[in-house]
C-alpha cells in the first residue's frame, strides 16, 4: 500500500477496512503515505467506510461542494459550512434550507449579510413551520436592546413582524415585537414627513 497502487485496489482496501471496523487502526497511516488521493471512487469509499473527516477533505479537493455541504451538515460543522458559503460555494437557497433545519444564529447572520435575506424573512419562515422554540432561541441570542434596535429600524418589514408576533407562542417575544413595530411605524411616518417637507422647500 506504500507504493502507488491502482484506484480500484485502494478502493477495495478502504471498503474492507470499513466493513471490518478497522478504520481507526489503518486510516491514519494510509493517509500519511498518500493512499487517500482526490479521486471520486476513493472519496466515496472513504465516506461509506465511515471516515467522514477524510471524505470531506477529499470531496473538497475535488470541488464537489454539494457533497461537502451534506457531509458538513451530517458532522454538524456549521462554522465550516458558513465559511464555504461566504466563499460562494453554497447557494443561498440551500443555505436557507439548512438554516430552517438547524436555525443557528451564525447561519442566520451569514444569510442576512451575504444572501440578501432579512431577519424578518427568516423569522416568519421559522414560525410558519411551527418552530416556535427555535424562533425564540434564534432571536433572543442578540442582547435585548440590540434586538429592539434592529426591529425598530426595520420599518420595511413591519407587516411581516406583526405576522410573526401573531403566530409566536412566546408572550415575551410577542410583546417585544409589537412594541418595536409601533416605534418603527412612528419613525417611518416621521421620515415621510421630513421627506415631504424637504421636497416642498426644494
Amino acid at each position: 500500500m506504500v507504493d502507488p497502487t491502482p484506484v480500484e485496489f485502494r478502493q477495495l482496501a478502504i471498503e474492507i477496512a470499513g466493513r471490518a471496523n478497522k478504520i481507526d487502526q489503518y486510516f491514519p497511516y494510509w493517509y500519511s503515505v498518500g493512499i487517500f488521493t482526490p479521486d471520486r471512487k476513493i472519496a466515496e469509499a472513504t465516506e461509506n467506510s465511515g471516515d467522514l473527516n477524510i471524505a470531506t477533505l477529499l470531496f473538497t479537493k475535488l470541488e464537489m461542494y454539494e457533497h461537502v455541504v451534506s457531509l458538513l451538515v451530517r458532522r454538524r460543522q456549521f462554522y465550516k459550512l458558513v465559511r464555504i458559503y461566504k466563499e460562494g460555494r453554497v447557494s443561498s437557497q440551500r443555505m436557507k434550507n439548512i438554516f430552517l433545519d438547524n436555525p443557528l444564529k451564525h447561519i442566520g447572520d451569514a444569510l442576512i449579510e451575504h444572501g440578501g435575506h432579512s431577519l424578518a424573512d427568516l423569522s416568519i419562515a421559522l414560525v410558519s413551520m411551527g418552530k416556535h422554540d427555535d424562533l425564540v432561541t434564534f432571536l433572543m441570542k442578540d442582547p435585548s436592546k440590540e434586538l429592539s434596535t434592529k426591529l425598530e429600524s426595520d420599518f420595511e418589514n413591519v407587516s411581516v413582524w406583526k405576522s410573526v408576533a401573531a403566530f409566536t407562542t412566546n408572550i415575551k417575544l410577542q410583546a417585544k415585537i409589537l412594541s418595536a413595530t409601533v416605534i418603527a411605524e412612528a419613525k417611518y411616518e416621521e421620515h415621510l414627513s421630513e421627506k415631504a417637507a424637504y421636497d416642498f422647500y426644494s
